[in-house]
């Protein structure tokens, strides 16, 4: 209700997106929007924007990339809702579109023949990576957040710093005898340098910074190092003398639920039942990933309050964040919490 084709300040003295920015939405398009807004009041929800629109060129494609990238977050509770509401309310809109087009209106422009004005309906919103995901495809970069988010709790247990902070917590003159830090970000970008080196930009939201693997690194850890996946990383930080900016020469990598399982301290898992079918459930889930640093509390949940005890030293388990899911998936059993050395998640 505020942008127009170009970038330009908002009322509230934010800079706002022009509708130029948004793939797929022409200049004609874009351009019609603002002016329909101009002319009269801001747009009221979904069914007004359609009726003040010309729909041939308003399309459902181009109607969905606006849902979208946020376009049209003011006209309904949330994207997920306008996005299923959006079938019905183009119909509606183009069933006044023929009746205009026949004739079926009075000279005020009322329509002789109404057409039941359909409701938005409002859904549960989408995932948070669903929505960041409508935003890089149709915008090329995230608004809402960042896919880091969906981790930055767990991720807070174990991680050294955010990036954005990085060049606060390392010396002016980084030395090889200094302690390795542990980082974690999206993969944005890679470049190879011959057979046995390759640089990986990774992003958080805060900051960037650039990954060298060279030689067995390389080798071993090179099947994580994908593109929009989120590494985390342990190694040394060096300023690199072209760029003047910080560079980590890594000596490990894991996936979020490797470096959860890595990192984790403790498992505490919730049990609302009890009886051999849910010992024997535990046992079959624990089992794989025996041999980790993680101790295991169960917490059985009796009519006398709660019983707590801790399984024996052969039972620490590797509690990484795929652990979690199954046995938070088990009948009795939940809520579980992995423990770091800084945090509970």
């Amino acid at each position: 209700n505020e942008s127009i084709w170009k970038f330009r300040a908002g009322s509230d003295g934010q800079i706002r997106y022009g509708l130029g920015a948004i793939k797929g939405v022409g200049l004609q398009v874009g351009e019609m929007i603002a002016s329909r807004r101009a002319e009269g009041e801001p747009y009221t929800d979904l069914n007004d924007f359609l009726a003040r629109l010309d729909l041939p060129r308003l399309n459902k494609r181009v109607l969905e990339t606006l849902i979208s990238s946020g376009a049209l977050d003011e006209l309904g509770p949330n994207r997920a809702s306008l996005a299923s509401f959006l079938p019905e309310a183009l119909r509606a809109a183009e069933q006044r579109q023929r009746n205009s087009d026949a004739g079926q209106v009075d000279l005020f422009g009322a329509a002789k023949v109404a057409v039941e004005q359909p409701g938005c309906v409002e859904k549960a919103e989408w995932p948070l990576l669903s929505l960041l995901k409508g935003e890089r495809d149709t915008l090329g970069w995230y608004l809402s957040g960042h896919p880091v988010d969906v981790h930055r709790r767990l991720l807070e247990g174990f991680i050294s710093c955010p990036l954005g902070e990085l060049e606060r917590r390392i010396p002016a003159r980084p030395r090889r005898d200094d302690p390795p830090l542990v980082l974690a970000g999206q993969i944005v970008a890679m470049r190879q340098r011959g057979d046995s080196s390759r640089y990986v930009a990774i992003e958080d939201g805060s900051g960037r910074l650039e990954l060298a693997f060279h030689g067995e690194t390389l080798a071993e850890f090179s099947p994580l190092l994908i593109t929009d996946e989120i590494v985390v990383v342990e190694g040394q930080i060096s300023i690199d003398r072209f760029t003047e900016q910080p560079q980590m020469k890594v000596r490990r990598a894991w996936s979020v639920a490797q470096a959860s399982g890595q990192f984790a301290r403790g498992l505490r898992i919730a049990i609302n039942g009890s009886g051999p079918a849910i010992v024997a459930e535990l046992k079959r889930v624990l089992t794989p990933y025996r041999g980790g640093p993680a101790h295991v509390r169960v917490v059985l949940d009796r009519d006398g309050g709660p019983v707590q005890f801790e399984l024996p030293e052969h039972w620490r388990v590797a509690a990484s964040t795929d652990l979690k899911e199954l046995l938070e998936a088990l009948p009795g059993v939940g809520p579980v919490e992995i423990h770091f050395p800084r945090s509970a998640v």
